[in-house]
């Protein structure tokens, strides 16, 4: 079991390393081609390419970030970063970043105003929002709402995501 352990998390590691090169290369080509854009006739054209190719490598590498956190949570050497938290930007961004994966199903965003601040881990609290708003998009049925709401509760935030998907089994629940 040790040496599993073990080799899993060489194969992690390694796999992780392989894909930062190429994602890298590809956001570098992309940053060149927005400096370059006002030199090509239709920059507009070049700017939407770089920008999409941007927002799927940082997309790319949040995957490899939450896969490396996966294996290090189920290590137990699980670190935690507490920073001041923009909740409604992580919530938004996390929603729009669903949005574009153009699923079909619409996402509305309910955020109550005067929301208390927050001190958390941005990466882990954004990592825990896009499984929980993807996974209300991916097993919900096409072009269906999944409401996402963002509340205050005492002292504290709330967030309700909200589908018609199939649910989680009685026996899954804990």
């Amino acid at each position: 079991e040790q040496q599993y352990s073990k080799l899993q998390k060489d194969f992690v590691s390694m796999i992780s390393h392989e894909f930062r090169t190429p994602v890298a290369i590809i956001d570098m080509a992309a940053q060149r081609m927005l400096r370059k854009k006002d030199k090509v006739e239709d920059g507009g054209v070049l700017e939407e390419f770089a920008n999409g190719i941007r927002k799927n490598t940082m997309r790319l590498t949040g995957l490899i970030d939450r896969t490396l956190t996966s294996s290090k949570f189920r290590e137990g050497h699980l670190e935690f970063t507490a920073s001041p938290v923009d909740m409604v930007k992580l919530i938004t961004d996390v929603c729009a970043q669903q949005e574009n994966l153009e699923t079909g199903n619409l996402i509305h965003l309910i955020v109550e105003p005067d929301l208390p601040s927050l001190r958390g881990d941005a990466d882990m609290l954004e990592q825990v929002f896009t499984n929980l708003v993807g996974n209300a998009v991916k097993y919900s049925p096409e072009k269906t709402p999944v409401v996402v709401r963002v509340l205050r509760e005492d002292e504290n935030i709330r967030v309700e995501v909200i589908d018609q998907g199939i649910g989680i089994p009685e026996s899954e629940l804990d």
